[in-house]
């Protein structure tokens, strides 16, 4: 990972004023970035480099935790399922007018239920056969948003398209601060789904492992270094959170059309956010 004075560097040889949250949505970052897709990795990098003040800290919790509740409440009222990239979007433009430094990670998530529940292990794979991808209109296993304190705020984890008895252990939404341990490594399984592992599988005449992955992703090992994954625990269950690469919002709040909450969109749910926590004081 760069230092901080290294990414600052960078940033001021690009002409981009690096000192306000969000500034990856500047004319000059913009322009900078589609000389160089991966300067949107290199602006995680820089949040992750941060040091913050108690009060920026108590303010960020505060913006965050108000944010989380009533976006979870109305994606969970509206009961649409699946929504992970588009309300982790809105999560990112609802955050950084607030002034929080934030960015979006798309990757995967693998969730362990209790041994009692008799379920087994959900994965949701970021490395997807094409197939696969046409036929659901996945665009990543699943996908978050990092704004510290907060490493993982996933508000549609326990919202998707379950069993039964996998639904009855999963509710609410996550706001984790640390994860639990040094970071798990990652495998094939978590990573791959059980296609391109047959593909693999069939193509070298045995099990694929991690040596195997510049096949499928020639950069992700460099990136999962810098990315590690995320354990948490929730209500029991647990979680992994398996970053493989950063994303963004491709319109400004006003221009989102991307996620329709009960006949609104994003902008006209930022009004009411608004009003709503000015009549709450």
């Amino acid at each position: 990972m760069p230092t901080r004075e290294e990414l600052e560097r960078e940033f001021g040889r690009l002409g981009i004023d690096f000192r306000n949250p969000g500034f990856c949505e500047t004319p000059a970052f913009l322009e900078a970035e589609g000389r160089n897709p991966r300067l949107l990795f290199t602006y995680a990098q820089y949040i992750d480099t941060l040091t913050f003040t108690p009060e920026y800290l108590e303010h960020a919790r505060r913006v965050v935790r108000d944010t989380a509740d009533f976006l979870h409440r109305e994606l969970d009222a509206d009961g649409r399922r699946g929504a992970c990239v588009d309300i982790s979007q809105t999560v990112q433009r609802f955050l950084e007018p607030q002034g929080i430094w934030v960015y979006m990670v798309a990757g995967g998530l693998r969730i362990q239920y209790p041994a009692a529940s008799g379920v087994g292990t959900r994965w949701f794979w970021p490395l997807m056969h094409p197939r696969n991808r046409a036929r659901t209109g996945a665009v990543t296993g699943h996908a978050w948003v990092c704004a510290p304190p907060f490493k993982v705020i996933d508000l549609s984890f326990a919202i998707q398209p379950y069993s039964p008895n996998e639904q009855r252990y999963l509710n609410g939404y996550v706001l984790a601060e640390e994860c639990e341990g040094p970071p798990e490594a990652t495998t094939v399984n978590d990573l791959m789904d059980n296609e391109v592992r047959q593909e693999l599988t069939l193509a070298l005449g045995r099990l694929p492992n991690m040596t195997d992955l510049p096949r499928v992703a020639p950069d992700l090992r460099d990136f999962m270094a810098d990315f590690p994954s995320c354990k948490i625990t929730k209500d029991e269950v647990h979680l992994k959170y398996i970053p493989t690469r950063i994303s963004a919002p491709d319109r400004p709040l006003e221009g989102m059309r991307n996620l329709e909450l009960r006949g609104r969109y994003p902008a006209q749910l930022y009004e009411e956010f608004q009003r709503a926590r000015n009549v709450n004081g």
